[in-house]
């Protein structure tokens, strides 16, 4: 499904193709605000990125500008558990790892990760951070859509619960509000399932009769 089919969806279930109540730009507005809904909640979108090493300069690895989310971090290919500033505070003072085998943990400060104890060995591709990403916003009726077709139809259920928000039918949004939430956890289930492509994904509930 295009951004111009959900809008043609849109527009035709709430009765407004002639743009009377809402606008062709507020219905990419709510798609695009939904796409970053379904990513943070099923984590359908993800990415890998490496981060090089200098001791010398090193001031954190800055965070991608779309990231939402760790799922994995490896330091020369190990795995390494999460921490806390708190946490780091029970361990004193020494920050500085002796090797890199001495680096076990990372956290998340603003904005950046760092590892923990820090390296002190310049390294090429030290950091592996593996992560849910945010979808580019949608702006225009010819962008693209990035999360999986399964859920093109949940886009056409957040916009239409929020056509309802702004037509004051909070009743009715509230009632689609539940029911896409209920959708959600199920994608998500669906996103991490390895069979996915190979069986259709068929849903039904009590609420697609309600719009």
């Amino acid at each position: 499904m295009q951004l111009t089919d959900i809008i043609k969806r849109v527009q035709r279930i709430f009765g407004d193709e002639d743009e009377v109540q809402i606008q062709v730009q507020d219905i990419i507005s709510w798609v695009s605000d939904g796409q970053m809904e379904i990513a943070r909640q099923t984590e359908c979108l993800t990415k890998s990125t490496e981060f090089d090493f200098d001791p010398i300069t090193f001031t954190g690895f800055i965070l991608p500008a779309d990231f939402i989310m760790e799922k994995r971090v490896t330091w020369v290919g190990r795995p390494l558990n999460k921490t806390t500033l708190t946490d780091l505070d029970q361990y004193g003072s020494n920050t500085g790892a002796s090797n890199d085998q001495d680096v076990q943990m990372y956290y998340l400060w603003g904005g950046s990760i760092y590892p923990w104890p820090v390296g002190t060995s310049a390294t090429v591709k030290a950091l592996k951070l593996w992560y849910v990403c945010a979808p580019d916003p949608l702006t225009q009726m010819n962008d693209q859509l990035q999360i999986p077709l399964y859920m093109h139809e949940d886009l056409v259920r957040y916009a239409i619960m929020r056509a309802r928000e702004l037509n004051e039918d909070v009743e009715q949004a509230t009632a689609m509000g539940v029911d896409l939430n209920t959708r959600l956890v199920q994608s998500r289930s669906e996103a991490f399932n390895p069979y996915k492509d190979q069986y259709p994904v068929i849903r039904d509930y009590a609420g697609d009769h309600a719009w």
